[in-house]
């Protein structure tokens, strides 16, 4: 079992003492916490059986590599086509949390998709994350080590009057050739 389906678990867990059977996540850390998608334009559903990851066409190809377990479905109507998918699997309650969802897209969505009404629902998917996993304990003694060495390397290279910027592109330089994708995540 994935990290991203055992934490859709714990999730799933959460929704149903709320008698949620479909919940809409669209805070992108939530997202990629859930799926693992790292994209910057997505929305999701978590049911009770099965998880649905929108974006639009730049993406697919990398949601089929980040989230190869959920369903895709491929829209610029992100939040719209997901309610639609869902009602088409006979769901007419979706729970949202209001932090996350504008009260905009909340009426234009009841709008635009008759027969799913979307309730405001205390589920904390974003309180799962502070509590970390195995998977994501190792995460971040990789990310520790690797800012250790790219730091160490940095301070050897130091010279007075080198600037702050020069300094910053350097340590990024250095933090990529030890291993990182980008600051802040381990390849």
């Amino acid at each position: 079992m994935t990290a991203q389906r055992h934490r859709r678990d714990r999730l799933r867990e959460r929704m149903a003492a709320q008698d949620c059977t479909a919940l809409l996540i669209t805070d992108l850390s939530d997202i990629r916490y859930f799926c693992g998608f790292s994209g910057s334009n997505a929305a999701m559903v978590v049911t009770m059986d099965e998880a649905l990851l929108a974006t639009d066409g730049r993406y697919v190809i990398q949601a089929g590599n980040e989230a190869p377990d959920v369903e895709l479905v491929v829209t610029r109507n992100l939040v719209v086509d997901l309610l639609m998918a869902v009602r088409d699997r006979g769901i007419s309650h979706v729970g949202f949390e209001g932090a996350s969802l504008t009260v905009a897209a909340w009426r234009r969505a009841g709008d635009d998709v008759p027969g799913v009404e979307l309730l405001p629902v205390k589920v904390a998917a974003n309180s799962l994350r502070q509590v970390k996993d195995a998977a994501e304990i190792a995460a971040l003694e990789q990310a520790c080590a690797i800012s250790t060495r790219a730091l160490g390397r940095l301070l050897e290279d130091l010279r007075a009057g080198t600037t702050e910027i020069e300094i910053a592109r350097r340590l990024e330089l250095l933090m990529g050739l030890e291993g990182a994708p980008d600051r802040s995540l381990p390849r």
